[in-house]
């Protein structure tokens, strides 16, 4: 059985390599890294890489991001083109 420290190890590595090139909004949609980002908030340790500051300003991330429209259609590069009706029946 892994003792706390090696946990905790493994723990702060997962959340470093999840956070690498995300947002806090992004990261923080991710399952398996919010939960890793909560227990390390959670402890006891004064070097935490986590604080509960960060988990309480991720939460409000969360929540603006379940209420957003999504909006990728608007923002592609894709071209578009629009065939009046009457050219595309024929």
């Amino acid at each position: 059985m892994p003792s706390f420290d090696d946990e905790s190890a493994h723990r702060r590595q997962r959340i470093i390599a999840g956070l690498q090139g995300r947002g806090l909004e992004q990261a923080a949609s991710d399952q398996r890294l919010w939960e890793d980002m909560q227990a390390e908030a959670a402890s006891s340790d004064p070097d935490r890489l986590v604080t509960p500051d960060l988990i309480q300003l991720a939460r409000m991330a969360r929540e603006v991001r379940a209420h957003r429209p999504p909006l990728g259609l608007f923002f592609s590069t894709d071209d578009v083109i629009i065939v009046p009706d009457s050219w595309a029946a024929s």
